[in-house]
């Protein structure tokens, strides 16, 4: 399927899309790319992804036509009420979207919903290897905060996993019209 950035609307995630969340992060995770651990039982990455929408954290979904083809989550940062305005974020693309911006536009909406949501700040684990991942990270003002050294074991093998931080307080409302940065132009012959 060959998706025109253009026809790409982002919006808040419902329970109704539960089920399409699940599909996707099943197919990103059979792509390997980034992935931070081995399929999981359906029943608990539906409980997964329901806990941020019933905690009215922030969960977008980006459709192409009526397709779910990436989305965004905000999940609680650690289970410490002194941690409360801080998210971990965790954003996925279908493997035929990925190229033209929407993880970008993704993660920036989150980013603007954390804000608007009264978070301080948002986290990103990401595996030392996954260079779209980081660049598009730094590329939204987050920053390394540490390396986690053979902290993640996914399909046999150990991956370095970066923590990544970005302060949410400065950033502008989603009214304002104002971009955090422009996205990076695709490659050519992507």
């Amino acid at each position: 399927m060959a998706v025109e950035a253009e026809d790409i609307g982002i919006e808040p995630a419902g329970n109704a899309d539960l089920p399409a969340l699940c599909s996707l992060y099943y197919t990103c995770l059979a792509d390997g790319t980034g992935a931070l651990e081995a399929p999981p039982v359906l029943a608990d990455l539906n409980a997964r992804f329901a806990a941020p929408l019933n905690a009215g954290l922030p969960v977008l979904v980006a459709r192409y036509n009526a397709t779910v083809i990436g989305f965004g989550v905000l999940n609680r940062y650690l289970p410490y009420a002194g941690f409360d305005r801080c998210a971990a974020s965790e954003v996925w693309i279908a493997p035929e979207a990925r190229g033209q911006g929407l993880g970008w536009a993704m993660l920036r909406d989150l980013l603007i919903a954390a804000r608007s949501t009264g978070l301080r700040q948002v986290i990103a684990h990401l595996r030392a290897d996954s260079d779209a991942a980081l660049a598009l990270h730094e590329r939204l003002g987050f920053g390394s905060i540490g390396r986690h050294r053979d902290a993640c074991e996914v399909g046999g093998r150990l991956h370095d996993i970066i923590v990544m931080r970005r302060s949410v307080e400065r950033l502008p409302s989603a009214g304002s019209g104002h971009v955090i940065r422009p996205a990076m132009p695709a490659a050519a012959g992507r």
